[in-house]
């Protein structure tokens, strides 16, 4: 073999231990993904708890402020 280059044995522990340090980043990301999923759902059960209280407390605004919603994206869609 050419002295140039390491030997396997060599360079297995190495490629082991940047696997491991992978394998740790992933687990890390991991479960800063699913604390960042779960903070977005639960303020998204709020946001939605909060919408049917104020369309239950304003049901004409509610329904004024969804059909003018409608009318301007059918505007938008059927404008060519």
């Amino acid at each position: 073999m050419n002295s140039d280059y390491p030997s396997p044995s060599d360079v297995l522990p190495r490629a082991d231990k940047a696997a491991d340090a992978v394998r740790g980043k992933l687990r890390e990301l991991g479960s800063m993904g699913r604390e960042a999923l779960a903070t977005q759902k639960d303020k998204a059960i709020e946001l939605e708890e909060n919408l049917e209280v104020y369309v239950m407390d304003h049901p004409i605004r509610s329904m004024l402020i969804a059909a003018g919603v409608g009318v301007v994206l059918g505007a938008l869609i059927c404008r060519r």
